[in-house]
Formats: structure tokens, C-alpha cells, sequence
């Protein structure tokens, strides 16, 4: 369970307390002793990001290389001024000739590459929070903010609803957000 966790940014692995959560909130085997599904292999306080990215396929772009030669090569053994007139019926033959090729899964036209990347809790380790929120902050996700110290400009509590990810997005001709959206960060005092 978990094994092939670790976190990007510091290499760190979920600690036998996270496993145990993890068991107990996700176990294996149900009371009546029947193997259960796991939902997810992401411990409590951990972060999955999922990368990624779409290419060109080279497969795709050889075959298209190919079809094109092959009908200029066909249209020279005709004069030029009839080129014009057969172009459209070689074109057909030699996308017919191309077609199956073209079909399989490893000559589609793009690729998409996925890599899933995990990070640990920003107190596991030094100066791991502040790499988090740099990391994050460049890519205008706000992070869930410690619910003690976040309070909206309404005086209001944070929910105590399961945090989510914020994407920031401006809305104002210098890419801003609205003051009167934005929370304002006070400390609370201790009594």
C-alpha cells in the first residue's frame, strides 16, 4: 500500500502513521471478510499532481511525409497539364492505401504523456511548505491556508469543509482579482 509514493519535492515516503490512517479510513477487507476495492492510495495530507503534456506523434508525421512523396512521385509520370485534374483521385488512393496504417493506436496523430507526481505535507520536513506555495503560487493555485489564521474580510470562519485548491484568475485589466475578493490574513490572539 503506498509504496510507490514519494514526494517530489523532498523524498520523503508516507510514515507508518499514514498507513495506518490510510488502512483505517480505506482497509482492505471488510468486516465480513471480503477484499475490498481501494479508493486511493494517497494518504491523508498528501497531494497528487497529475502532468501532462501533447505532442505531435513522429509515427504520424513519417506517414504523412510518405502519402505526400508517394503522390508526387505517381503525378510526375503524367504531363503537368493533366496533374491538376488526377491529383484528387491519386490523393484517394493513397489515403485508401494509408488508411489502416494510419487507424492504429501508435500512429494517431498526437500523443498525451501523463506523469503523476505526489507531495508530502508541508511540515514534514524544513522549508518544504515554502517550496510548496512558490511551486504553486507560479502556477496561481492558491493553497488551503491553515483554517486558525484565515479569516474573510466579512469577519467570517472559514468553513470547515475539506479545503480546496483555488485557481487565481484576474479579473481586472492588470490580471488582478477584485480587492473585495481576496481574504485578509489576521493572527488570532491568544487569550
Amino acid at each position: 500500500m503506498s509504496k510507490g509514493i514519494v514526494c517530489a519535492l523532498s523524498g520523503l515516503t508516507p510514515t507508518e502513521e499514514d498507513l495506518e490512517i490510510l488502512e483505517e479510513l480505506d482497509p482492505q477487507e471488510s468486516e465480513d471478510g471480503l477484499v475490498l476495492p481501494k479508493l486511493t492510495e494517497l494518504p491523508v495530507g498528501w497531494m497528487s499532481v497529475t502532468i501532462a503534456y501533447r505532442s505531435f506523434n513522429p509515427n504520424h508525421q513519417e506517414i504523412l511525409l510518405h502519402k505526400a512523396a508517394q503522390i508526387r512521385q505517381i503525378l510526375e509520370n503524367f504531363p503537368e497539364s493533366d496533374r491538376e485534374n488526377i491529383e484528387p483521385s491519386v490523393t484517394i488512393q493513397v489515403e485508401a492505401q494509408f488508411a489502416a496504417l494510419e487507424a492504429q493506436r501508435k500512429n494517431r496523430p498526437t500523443i498525451l504523456e501523463a506523469q503523476t507526481l505526489h507531495i508530502a505535507p508541508g511540515d514534514r520536513a524544513p522549508g518544504l511548505l515554502s517550496r510548496i506555495k512558490e511551486l504553486f503560487g507560479g502556477l496561481g493555485v492558491l493553497l488551503p491556508e491553515d483554517e486558525d489564521e484565515e479569516v474573510t474580510e466579512g469577519g467570517e470562519a472559514p468553513s470547515q469543509e475539506m479545503p480546496q485548491l483555488t485557481l487565481v484568475q484576474g479579473d481586472g485589466e492588470d490580471g488582478n482579482k477584485p480587492a473585495s475578493s481576496q481574504p485578509v490574513r489576521r493572527r488570532r490572539r491568544k487569550d
